[in-house]
C-alpha cells in the first residue's frame, strides 16, 4: 500500500466514527440478557420509597447542591 500515513489515519478515524455508536450483535445480546436478569429479580424496595428518594435528589439539585461541606 502506498497511501500516505495521514490518509490511513483519516480513514481509520472515519470508520471508527461511523461505528462508534453501534453495538455488535454479541454486545447487544449480552446487554439484553443483563436487562432481562435485572427485571426478573423482585424489587428490593417499595415504589413509594424510590419515588420519594428521586424527588429528594431532584429537589437538592434544584437548590444548588450541598448546604455544608462533605466530609
Amino acid at each position: 500500500m502506498n497511501k500516505p500515513q495521514s490518509l490511513v489515519v483519516r480513514e481509520a478515524v472515519a470508520e471508527y466514527a461511523a461505528n462508534s455508536g453501534r453495538l455488535s450483535e454479541l454486545e447487544r445480546r449480552r446487554m439484553l440478557r443483563a436487562i432481562d436478569a435485572m427485571l426478573a429479580r423482585p424489587a428490593s424496595r417499595p415504589q413509594r420509597a424510590v419515588t420519594r428518594e428521586v424527588r429528594q435528589v431532584r429537589d437538592a439539585r434544584r437548590q444548588g447542591g450541598r448546604k455544608r461541606r462533605a466530609e
